[in-house]
């Protein structure tokens, strides 16, 4: 089966990712994505730690709270606790993989530097 997709680095957690896939992942102020991997149709590139030049187009749909409960019971002494918190999530749709593309090279000429003879 050839396909596309890519394993994406997000808060500190991997998500294996294809176009129009829906990710919930934890709630940041900046948004940084790494990409871990990349299989384009059974060519697989691995990053040294990422994937340079490969870029994701992704857009944030929702940011939503799903409320965790935490029940505690102790038997034949009537104690019963409930305690419960909501996390920050953001719900993300992978819009595009972009494939290799390539890195912008540098247009000035590297300077000439003159080595130092010793003289005597």
């Amino acid at each position: 089966m050839k396909d596309t997709y890519a394993i994406l680095k997000i808060s500190g957690l991997q998500y294996l990712v294809r176009e129009g896939d829906v990710v919930d992942v934890k709630k940041s102020k900046k948004l940084k994505t790494d990409i871990l991997l990349l299989n384009e149709e059974g060519k697989i590139t691995v990053g040294t730690p990422v994937v340079k030049g490969a870029k994701i187009d992704i857009e944030i749909e929702k940011e939503f709270n799903d409320k965790i409960e935490v029940r505690r019971y102790r038997s034949k002494s009537r104690h019963r606790v409930t305690k419960g918190f909501k996390y920050p999530m953001q719900r993300l749709v992978i819009k595009k993989i972009n494939k290799k593309a390539e890195p912008k090279k540098d247009t000035k000429p590297k300077a000439k530097t003159k080595s130092k003879k010793a003289t005597k």
